[in-house]
């Protein structure tokens, strides 16, 4: 699959993005380092141990990675997440956690059917 198939995938603007970082060749090295990120990991600790300040910084993080790369649904859910942590609400953050985690399953399905060579 293109990148561009693969943004359409996801639901996400690919020609919005693509004028933002200008090159598509910029866009696939975003994306090949993308599944490295530490910041998931981190959450998903977060969330087994109750650390919610450790939850915040993860999800406002994710949430800046997610629309730098364009990742639309993923940013969304992750907003929603930091969002609430921001102001120490915790009710429903499981189910919060349980859509990021989606969506980041969903990015990393489709980056790894989609062609990145350089």
């Amino acid at each position: 699959m293109t990148v561009q198939e693969m943004y359409e995938a996801l639901g996400s603007d690919y020609s919005a993005l693509k004028a933002r970082l200008a090159s598509e060749k910029l866009i696939k090295k975003l994306l090949v380092k993308y599944p490295n990120d530490k910041n998931f990991g981190q959450l998903e600790e977060g969330m087994a141990e109750k650390d919610y300040d450790k939850c915040f910084a993860a999800a406002h993080t994710i949430k800046g990675v997610a629309s730098n790369l364009g990742f639309d649904r993923l940013f969304t859910v992750s907003a929603k997440l930091s969002d609430s942590l921001k102001v120490k609400n915790y009710e429903g953050v499981e189910e919060m956690f349980a859509d990021v985690k989606a969506a980041q399953e969903e990015v990393l399905k489709y980056i790894g059917e989609t062609d990145l060579e350089l």
